[in-house]
């Protein structure tokens, strides 16, 4: 009888306690941090991620897959409102840049990163 009524509590329980957890979106380690920049509805197909790193050299690695639909076209890539860099879409859909040194501004907890058309049309974007 206790058992039968176990059962039930505890998946209560868990789904509750899946609600209620945030989502984790940002990930650390030695390797540095790592996000996932979320798609825009005009681009819904879009996937993108960015990755800082500071051991050693401060490094910036920011990219957008699955936006075939711009092959050719270039795409801008932003730091909280800084332009840090612009880049062609290749054949396959996908854009990177990679950043050393002092030439972006500093990543810090609650920075934003956001992939733009270069009419301005947001692609992807993220919260560190």
């Amino acid at each position: 009888m206790k058992r039968t009524l176990m059962i039930p509590f505890v998946l209560v329980a868990l789904v509750a306690a899946a609600m209620i957890a945030p989502s984790v979106q940002a990930k650390g380690g030695k390797d540095g941090t790592r996000i996932v920049l979320r798609p825009t509805s005009a681009f819904s197909g879009a996937k993108g991620s960015a990755k800082s790193q500071v051991e050693g050299q401060r490094e910036l690695e920011i990219e957008v897959e699955h936006v075939r639909r711009l092959a050719g076209k270039r795409v801008n890539f932003f730091v909280n409102s800084s332009r840090v860099g612009s880049a062609r879409v290749n054949g396959l859909g996908r854009a990177q840049i990679i950043r050393r040194g002092a030439t972006f501004p500093a990543i810090k907890a609650g920075t934003r990163i956001k992939v733009k058309t270069t009419g301005g049309a947001t692609i992807v974007a993220g919260r560190f």
